[in-house]
């Protein structure tokens, strides 16, 4: 059972500050049951470099009477508008870019309400410094969001929910049995390109096993994703500099899914 002591809080403003909290925050993902890619150092760290050199990072750590780590609020301060009318927007760090998905509010079971009483105080404390809160692509079951959203109604603030349909693909361990949850329709597509393809061109299918050949791999990848764009008239995702900078987010994230999944197919 959680105590009802007070949440104390810190504050990380640059990322040398966020490597010390590195180890408790991989802890509390650990514990916390929808932790995704998309909350971690891994991938949040290689981003700021990336997008987020004309914000202002602003990170909230929410300690228990143990000093232990129970909830974190990765944020960020932007600008938005354009003169007269600019506007300091604070939003998830993560968001802005398009390539960021279920950004979120980790917090320990237990804790949800505390934590979102706690981050509300740390808000109202912090008005001058932002007019606009906006937290995109938080996932339905996050338990933060849920609990911020009936202490906003306490507080009467001004709240607009917007919903977006997400989908996503559940892939089983081999390719064989991705084939059989096809309908015959698409299994007939796939049969038709691969032949295609093969009549072609001499191709073969190339596993990385090991994180030293995750550059190369993934370099290729990119690659073709942005030649098929540009076929198509469109630059793709990996065409501006700070896209092209920030393979390194997805070298780190990349592997990180491979460990877990046995390596990956190009």
């Amino acid at each position: 059972m959680a105590s009802e002591q007070n949440l104390t809080t810190s504050v990380y403003e640059n990322l040398e500050s966020l490597e010390l909290l590195r180890p408790e925050w991989e802890a509390l993902l650990g514990e916390y049951p929808y932790s995704t890619t998309f909350s971690t150092y891994e991938w949040l760290v290689p981003w700021w470099r990336a997008f987020g050199r004309n914000d202002r990072l602003l990170v909230v750590a929410f300690r228990d009477a143990s000093s232990s780590l129970v909830g974190l609020a990765l944020m960020a301060v932007t600008t938005c508008g354009s003169p007269p009318f600019r506007l300091r927007l604070l939003r998830l760090m993560g968001d802005g870019s398009h390539d960021s998905d279920n950004l979120d509010l980790p917090v320990k079971p237990g804790f949800e309400d505390r934590f979102a009483e706690s981050l509300l105080c740390f808000l109202e404390s912090q008005r001058n410094s932002w007019e606009l809160r906006e937290f995109n692509t938080m996932p339905p079951q996050s338990p933060a969001a849920k609990a911020l959203l009936q202490f906003f109604a306490k507080k009467k603030w001004v709240v607009i929910e917007r919903q977006r349909h997400a989908s996503a693909i559940p892939l089983p361990a081999t390719w064989e049995e991705y084939l059989e949850f096809l309908s015959a329709k698409e299994r007939g597509k796939i049969a038709y390109y691969s032949k295609r393809l093969e009549k072609k061109y001499r191709t073969r299918f190339y596993k990385c096993e090991s994180e030293s050949e995750l550059p190369a791999c993934l370099e290729a990848l990119f690659s073709l994703h942005r030649k098929r764009w540009q076929s198509a008239g469109q630059p793709g995702s990996f065409e501006s500099a700070a896209g092209a900078s920030s393979i390194t987010t997805w070298e780190a994230c990349f592997w990180r899914e491979a460990c877990w999944n046995s390596g990956f197919w190009i």
